[in-house]
């Protein structure tokens, strides 16, 4: 069973929403569609706070570094509130994983500090995003032993309606972790073509622009064009800051790269969101690379996302034309 735990509206104030590590406000994004108020912001990065505050104008932003003291935060008084953080990740990732170990150390720590400050400050509700490291996991396990509150899932985000594969972690007590697990499943994937209508009439693959593998961590053997795309029927590949998705034609030549826009409908933006006119286009794909999905965030907190889109009429294959037969020179 579903289980809603965002306000329903009606006299009921509403929860309060501190996001730290909050870069472009993925998950406040989220937090305000599940009806949560929005009340304090902090990053260390001046660029993703001013996104934050263009579109979250009436919550408190702070230029800050973590870990910090208890009483650096502004902490809600006599009124329920939820805290969720997402500590920088980079370090964790497959990419990182063979270099800089002090890195990954105090990537680490930071991770521990938030855990350690949600169980003290709101151990009913919070929540966090993070790469599913052996570290990180360990580290949960071990906390959740002795603390019923604390709970966590990897999940591919496709299985969540994102339309894009993005295994992630999800931390926070037992009713958020199950509002995901109650929700996901491979059936709710969304194609590519399906999701981004501004997809050019005459594309039939995507991209990514990563030439190595990844998957054993560092840099590791190069990959074939094969390997590097994939159909539009298909979820696309993860969103991420550096490595830019392109759209292919039938030929598998390539078109264009994505436009910020079609990167975060791939993220689960609303329409609403948009950036300040004076943020580079670089800082807008790294701010949207970084964050976490809204409809994740949303989701996790109790709002159901809304039906996915449905089959345009006439659509066969990867686009409006051609056929879902794949050769066995193209099988991906």
């Amino acid at each position: 069973m579903f289980r809603v735990q965002a306000p329903q509206g009606g006299d009921k104030p509403k929860i309060k929403f501190l996001d730290l590590f909050c870069g472009i406000g993925g998950a406040s994004t989220g937090a305000v569609e599940a009806g949560l108020d929005v009340v304090f912001a902090g990053d260390f990065c001046g660029i993703a706070l001013a996104s934050h505050s263009h579109n979250h104008p009436e919550c408190e932003h702070r230029q800050m570094t973590f870990p910090c003291e208890d009483r650096e935060l502004p902490w809600p008084a006599e009124c329920e509130y939820h805290l969720h953080g997402s500590p920088p990740c980079t370090r964790l990732s497959t990419m990182q994983m063979k270099s800089e170990p002090e890195k990954i150390e105090e990537a680490v720590a930071l991770v521990r500090w938030f855990l350690e400050l949600a169980a003290r400050k709101s151990p009913a509700r919070w929540s966090m995003e993070q790469i599913g490291h052996p570290r990180i996991t360990r580290i949960l396990d071990d906390m959740r032993r002795s603390n019923r509150m604390i709970d966590y899932v990897i999940v591919d985000f496709a299985e969540l309606q994102v339309p894009q594969h993005r295994r992630r972690l999800i931390a926070g007590p037992p009713w958020l972790i199950d509002n995901i697990r109650a929700f996901r499943s491979k059936d709710r994937y969304v194609p590519t073509g399906r999701a981004v209508m501004t997809m050019p009439p005459q594309v039939k693959y995507i991209r990514n622009s990563l030439v190595n593998s990844t998957k054993k961590g560092g840099i590791g053997e190069r990959l074939s064009k094969r390997k590097s795309m994939r159909r539009v029927t298909r979820p696309a590949f993860t969103v991420v800051t550096t490595i830019a998705l392109r759209w292919y034609g039938a030929d598998k030549k390539v078109i264009r790269n994505m436009n910020i826009r079609e990167l975060m409908t791939l993220q689960g933006y609303p329409a609403w969101y948009a950036f300040p006119d004076n943020v580079r286009m670089s800082d807008q794909r790294r701010g949207v690379g970084n964050s976490i999905p809204p409809m994740v965030m949303a989701l996790a907190l109790g709002l159901r996302p809304e039906a996915p889109p449905e089959r345009r009429p006439g659509e066969r294959g990867a686009c409006l034309t051609g056929s879902d037969t794949v050769s066995d020179d193209e099988s991906f």
